[in-house]
């Protein structure tokens, strides 16, 4: 049976649930039995999902295989605008060889769903390129689905796009400057 054409989509906006968003299709994908390949950028602190996917997610069922999950942020916990020049500098050699790692992997037929979350941040931070990102695009195999996140897509991303949900922000508790820390199920 010929596989379906790929298609890819763009999970972007100032609202909260782009990566929850992402994680739904993580989900589905693996119900049907697909392959993925989850990559994270600019996130290296636990989270529910990563628990779930890797401790949680059905030992006993072989589908458990059919995820491969990447964080390419290793050397530091902190936001990007806390690091000082040097972890910067880290952070963009972690980036630009994990960006490499998702470019081979995407030219295979190993993955029916390529996840990259914060992509965009990444862009935003100048810790990749935009032809990057549309190399990315074009090097792709035709049949592999691919969905990026983050708060902002260029132009010349959101063209070659074939969905692009803006999640937008109305209201945010954090906006009322609450002192409350991150809470476990909620933010992470």
């Amino acid at each position: 049976m010929e596989k379906e054409k790929g298609i890819i989509q763009l999970y972007i906006g100032e609202g909260k649930g782009k990566t929850s968003a992402l994680n739904g299709s993580v989900i589905r994908m693996l119900g049907w039995g697909k392959k993925v390949y989850y990559t994270r950028f600019l996130k290296n602190l636990p989270t529910g999902e990563m628990i779930f996917f890797k401790t949680k997610w059905n030992p006993s069922n072989p589908n458990k295989k059919n995820i491969k999950i990447d964080s390419f942020y290793k050397s530091s916990a902190k936001f990007f605008w806390d690091m000082n020049t040097v972890e910067q500098k880290v952070l963009k050699k972690e980036v630009e060889e994990g960006f490499k790692k998702i470019i081979l992997k995407s030219q295979t037929d190993e993955y029916d769903l390529i996840v990259i979350d914060e992509l965009f941040g990444c862009l935003q931070n100048n810790l990749i390129q935009e032809k990057d990102i549309l190399d990315l695009i074009k090097k792709k195999k035709n049949t592999t689905n691919l969905i990026i996140t983050g708060r902002f897509a260029p132009i010349s991303v959101k063209l070659k796009a074939d969905l692009i949900t803006n999640f937008q922000k109305e209201k945010h508790y954090f906006d009322k400057k609450i002192k409350n820390p991150p809470r476990k199920g909620i933010e992470f």
